[in-house]
């Protein structure tokens, strides 16, 4: 049996209030996985190990992209008939260039995917996103979908 195979990218921009603020962090911020209960129990941290939600950054002008080198589909993962849509979250520099990317861990995938996924978007390269003119850093999201057909 000879299957084909398509692999779609879809680019799309997503920060924490819609496209209108990002930061600059290294890391995106996490929610704490804590329900009520387990919160009233527990004591609060010290001020100085207490989780911190970065501060927002204005932005005017989201990245767009300007090279996007082809995602390879992995021959394994084709053969295990592996498919779906992987979700990076990409940070453009102020230079638009991605210089952290990671799949999101709250959207499970396969792993030979993801990692064509991240690998493949580590090389794109963006205008930057600006705020008065200036460039600034910023995270999005990229989801990237791989289909057998």
């Amino acid at each position: 049996m000879n299957r084909t195979t398509t692999l779609t990218i879809l680019l799309g921009l997503t920060t924490a209030l819609g496209g209108a603020c990002s930061t600059e962090k290294k890391q995106p911020p996490r929610e704490p996985t804590r329900g009520p209960a387990q919160q009233q129990q527990e004591p609060a941290a010290p001020p100085d190990t207490a989780q911190v939600t970065p501060p927002m950054i204005p932005v005017d002008e989201m990245p767009k992209l300007v090279h996007s080198p082809s995602v390879l589909y992995p021959e394994e993962a084709k053969a295990k008939g592996e498919q779906g849509t992987v979700y990076v979250k990409a940070l453009v520099g102020k230079d638009g260039s991605v210089t952290e990317a990671m799949v999101d861990p709250e959207k499970p995938v396969s792993s030979l995917l993801a990692k064509a996924a991240v690998d493949a978007v580590k090389q794109w390269k963006f205008t930057p996103a600006t705020f008065k003119g200036m460039p600034v850093a910023v995270w999005i999201v990229v989801p990237v979908s791989f289909r057998l057909k």
